[in-house]
């Protein structure tokens, strides 16, 4: 354990075993969660706790906190959650993680607002210096620019700590409640994409009557959590042994963690109805005031009205007039999913390492040298390649 001074507070970090997470600790986790400088569901204790039970196993799961004391108060001002990691191919020497397991869609840290940059900063001073002895710590799908992400670079420079960007992509996001344009909540959307909407509404009122229903905090019942397994369920994922109920230790994370989010009323779901018969639905988290939007389903008995993109069209329509505490949603979708041609808004995620020390510094160096060789021995390949088709291609038109 270390301990650091900070304006007549010390600040106490150490390694906590899961053994040692009883409810007196889950509570004191709430509370960080609700005031944490960039929120995230994905580190939730209703989250963390049975994804390691069930997705990831306790081997090699680190649980680093920072306490603030006070002569009448100790609390719980910075947790990470990683795993020990002792090298890989991306960083060669022992390194921590920080926890990210198969249905997190981003990693990061739960840093109290007040006292954020010492919390930060003892925080990596105890990585740094505490055994098993590491010589970095890396993350995954890190919100940069974001609130957190600057509290993390701001300690580049610092004791020997250096940022290595490993890749960069976009997700979407969508903004609740922006004043809506004059062309109406679906502006931004194709003219094709607005036409198949109203075609495929068009399309299953034919057949009965078409509802959707957006359903938050107590009014969740069993019957929702069903419903949207069940569609998740059916299609492709089922085929492909990807779906929650298709493997058994997953559909135990997705109940038991399901049951902590509903028992805190930060869950909701989507549902598009036919003769109210649940047709299409989405499962989603809270975390302070964002959302975060987990998992999809719908019948695939009526793709060809595309249910999936109705339930996710009627949200877009009604969500600005919705009773949701919240003011904005993360997709968790990749640059190559459907929802970024109908959610508007992006943010930037980064992927890569913190190293502590020259001897980090240096093997990072080199990885990253040979990284850009290969590329460029990539690049040069991929010319050589066009090359020799256009050069076949003009010999085809003079025969």
């Amino acid at each position: 354990m270390e301990q650091e001074n900070s304006n007549c507070k010390m600040l106490e970090a150490t390694y906590l075993s899961l053994e040692d997470i009883d409810q007196q600790f889950i509570n004191q986790w709430c509370e960080l969660e609700s005031c944490a400088v960039e929120d995230n569901a994905y580190l939730s204790p209703y989250f963390i706790l049975p994804a390691i039970r069930y997705l990831s196993g306790k081997k090699n799961i680190y649980i680093a906190a920072v306490f603030s004391t006070s002569s009448n108060e100790k609390r719980l001002c910075g947790l990470g959650i990683f795993n020990y990691c002792k090298g890989n191919w991306a960083f060669p020497l022992p390194h921590m993680i920080a926890f990210k397991s198969v249905h997190s869609f981003l990693s990061g840290l739960l840093i109290d607002k007040m006292g954020a940059g010492a919390t930060v900063e003892k925080l990596f001073s105890f990585l740094r210096s505490a055994h098993p002895r590491v010589y970095g710590v890396s993350f995954a799908e890190l919100p940069q620019p974001g609130k957190l992400g600057e509290l993390l670079m701001s300690q580049t420079g610092k004791n020997g700590v250096n940022w290595f960007e490993k890749s960069n992509k976009l997700r979407a996001c969508l903004c609740i409640r922006l004043k809506v344009e004059e062309e109406g909540w679906d502006s931004h959307i194709s003219s094709k994409r607005r036409k198949n909407y109203r075609r495929s509404i068009r399309g299953l009122s034919a057949r009965g009557n078409v509802s959707w229903n957006l359903i938050a905090g107590s009014e969740v019942t069993t019957n929702h959590i069903d419903n949207f397994l069940r569609l998740e369920h059916a299609g492709w994922k089922s085929t492909q042994n990807s779906s929650l109920l298709s493997k058994q230790n997953h559909e135990q994370f997705f109940k038991e963690m399901v049951k902590g989010f509903f028992g805190c009323y930060k869950i909701f779901f989507s549902e598009l109805a036919l003769n109210n018969d649940v047709i299409a639905s989405t499962c989603n988290l809270i975390g302070g005031r964002t959302g975060f939007a987990f998992k999809i389903g719908w019948d695939a008995g009526l793709q060809e009205f595309s249910p999936g993109i109705l339930n996710e069209m009627e949200f877009l329509k009604n969500v600005d007039a919705s009773k949701l505490s919240i003011d904005e949603i993360d997709s968790g979708a990749d640059e190559s999913s459907f929802i970024n041609s109908y959610w508007p808004q992006r943010k930037q995620l980064v992927s890569g390492i913190f190293s502590f020390g020259f001897s980090a510094f240096g093997v990072l160096k080199i990885i990253d040298y040979l990284r850009g060789v290969k590329r460029a021995l990539k690049q040069l390949q991929s010319k050589q390649r066009q090359g020799k088709q256009v050069k076949t291609s003009k010999n085809k038109i003079k025969k």
